[in-house]
C-alpha cells in the first residue's frame, strides 16, 4: 500500500535540512578563519566531515575508478595534488618559445629533479644534463614496498618524493613531506628504512651522515586550563647505513639557552610553533663556524640559528630582515645566504601576500654583521615569487640557481640576466609541481656517472 508523504512534512524536512547545511557551513568557516579552532576536538571533527567528499574522490582516483582527463582540467580545485596551473606556457623544459635557451646550451651542470609523472601516477626522480637536455638516469620509488616496510599508507597522488639526496653509490635518500626515511640503491631497490616523521630538507655532512628534521610526540603546556598541544620538532642525524646517531628537540635547545620566550611569548599560540624547514651542516671550519655545526631555518619565527651539536650550544641566531624564509646555506669563509619568501602569514593562510612582490636572496656576513640582497634587479625582472617553499644555491661563478617551488619553475640567474628557465610542462594549462631540486656540477657527479652508466637493472 503506497502512502503519500504530506506536503507539510516535505517542507519541514527541507526547511530544517537547509538550515542545518547553512549552520554547518558557517561552523566550518569559523574553524578555518579563527586561529586555534582547527586544533579543538569539535573543529577537527567538522573539518573531517567537510573533507569527506574530497577524500572519497581521491580514493576513487587512486584505485582507478576515476581518471584525470588532462584536457578537461582548468582550475586548481580540479588538479591532482602535485600538478599546478601553468603560468609559463612559453617554457617547456629548457625550451622557451620552442627554442632551447642559449644559456642552457652553455651550462655544463646537471639538474637533480623530483617531479610528478602523470603516467606513473607518482613522483619520479631524474638526473638531467643541461647542455643537451638529456635524462642521464632516473629512479622510481616502489611505493608498495615502502608502504609495507614503513606501515604507512602511501598514496601516489599525495606522496611527494621531497628533496631526494644522491649518494656516492648511485642510490638515493628519499622521504615524503612527512614520513619515514629510506635509502634506495641504483636500481631503486630499498636498502634500509628508518621509521619516523621526518620532513623538509635532507642534507649530508662531511662524514656521509644525513641530517634532517623530525617530529617528536606532541607536547602539551600543562599550565593552561586546556592542555594546548604543539609540535615538538627535532634535529636528526642518521648514519650512512641507517642508524640514528643524534636527535634533539629544537624547542628544548632554545629553552635550555633561556630563549623559550621566543617561541611562546611573541605571538598568538599556534600548534606549529617553529616550522623548521632547513637543517644545513657545515662541511668545513672557519673563524666563524666549525665543521659539523648546523644552520637551522625556523620559518614561523623568521629566524636562522647556528647550532653546535657537539657542545649543545647556540653559536648565533638572528631574526629577519627575511620573513618566513626557506633554505639557508653556508657561503665562503664568513657568510651565509637565506632564501627569503618575504610573505606575510595571515589568519587565513601561511601563504599570504609577498612584501614588495618578490622573493629575496639575502647574504649575511659574520665578519661585519652586514646584510645585503643578491641579484635583486634580475629577481624582479624574472618575477620570482613563491609564497612558500623555494630553494637557492650560489654557484661558483656567483650565479644563483633557484627553485620557485609553488609556481613550478627553475631558473639560473646572474646579476644582470636570466640565463635559463625550466618547467616540467604537461600542457599549456598545467605543469608539475617541483619537489626541491638540486643543481649538480660536473665535479659533483664525475664519480657517480660511471656507476649509473654501468648499472644493470631489470
Amino acid at each position: 500500500m503506497n502512502r503519500k508523504i504530506p506536503l507539510w512534512l516535505l517542507i519541514l524536512v527541507l526547511f530544517f535540512g537547509l538550515n542545518a547545511l547553512v549552520i554547518f557551513g558557517w561552523s566550518v568557516r569559523r574553524v578555518i578563519v579563527i586561529p586555534g579552532l582547527n586544533e579543538t576536538p569539535v573543529g577537527s571533527f567538522l573539518l573531517a566531515i567537510a573533507s569527506y567528499p574530497s577524500m572519497v574522490k581521491d580514493a576513487l582516483y587512486e584505485v582507478g575508478l576515476l581518471t584525470y582527463e588532462i584536457e578537461d582540467l582548468q582550475t586548481e580545485e580540479e588538479l591532482p595534488p602535485q600538478l599546478i596551473l601553468n603560468e609559463f606556457p612559453n617554457i617547456d623544459g629548457f625550451k622557451k618559445n620552442g627554442v632551447v635557451q642559449p644559456g642552457a646550451l652553455k651550462d655544463k651542470g646537471y639538474i637533480f629533479l623530483s617531479w610528478w609523472d602523470m603516467d606513473l601516477g607518482q613522483s619520479k626522480i631524474e638526473l638531467i644534463r643541461i647542455y643537451d637536455q638529456q635524462v642521464v638516469y632516473k629512479w622510481i620509488v616502489d611505493l608498495g614496498e615502502y608502504s609495507s616496510a614503513s606501515g604507512e599508507q602511501i598514496s601516489g597522488l599525495w606522496y611527494r618524493v621531497l628533496h631526494p639526496l644522491l649518494t656516492n653509490d648511485g642510490g638515493l635518500i628519499v622521504k615524503g613531506e612527512i614520513g619515514s626515511l629510506i635509502k634506495i640503491d641504483v636500481c631503486s631497490q630499498m636498502d634500509w628504512l628508518v621509521k619516523g616523521e621526518f620532513h623538509h630538507s635532507t642534507e649530508i655532512d662531511r662524514d656521509g651522515n644525513i641530517w634532517t628534521s623530525g617530529l617528536a610526540k606532541n607536547r602539551a603546556i600543562e599550565e593552561l586550563s586546556i592542555h594546548e598541544e604543539y609540535l615538538d620538532e627535532t634535529i636528526v642525524q642518521i648514519s650512512p647505513d641507517g642508524k640514528l646517531l643524534f636527535e634533539r628537540s629544537i624547542i628544548g635547545i632554545l629553552e635550555e639557552h633561556g630563549l623559550g620566550g621566543l617561541v611562546f611569548g611573541t605571538k598568538v599560540f599556534e600548534n606549529d610553533l617553529l616550522h623548521t624547514n632547513d637543517i644545513q651542516p657545515a662541511l668545513y671550519s672557519t673563524e666563524y663556524w666549525e665543521s659539523g655545526d648546523i644552520l637551522i631555518s625556523l620559518r614561523h619565527l623568521s629566524m636562522v640559528m647556528l647550532y653546535r651539536p657537539s657542545t649543545n650550544k647556540i653559536i648565533w641566531l638572528k631574526f629577519g630582515p627575511w620573513l618566513n624564509q626557506h633554505d639557508t646555506d653556508f657561503l665562503g669563509d664568513s657568510q651565509i645566504t637565506i632564501f627569503g619568501n618575504d610573505n606575510l602569514r595571515t589568519r587565513y593562510s601561511n601563504q599570504g601576500p609577498i612584501v614588495g612582490g618578490i622573493n629575496n636572496i639575502y647574504k649575511f656576513d659574520f665578519a661585519d654583521d652586514s646584510i645585503s640582497r643578491l641579484h635583486t634587479e634580475t629577481t624582479r625582472r624574472a618575477d620570482i615569487r613563491t609564497n612558500a617553499e623555494g630553494l637557492h644555491q650560489i654557484l661558483d661563478n656567483g650565479d644563483i640557481f633557484i627553485e620557485e617551488t609553488l609556481r613550478g619553475r627553475l631558473l639560473r640567474i646572474s646579476e644582470n640576466e636570466v640565463i635559463w628557465e625550466f618547467t616540467k610542462k604537461i600542457n599549456n594549462n598545467i605543469i608539475s609541481m617541483l619537489n626541491w631540486s638540486r643543481y649538480l656540477t660536473e665535479n659533483d657527479v664525475k664519480d657517480i656517472l660511471p656507476i649509473l652508466n654501468s648499472a644493470n637493472c631489470d
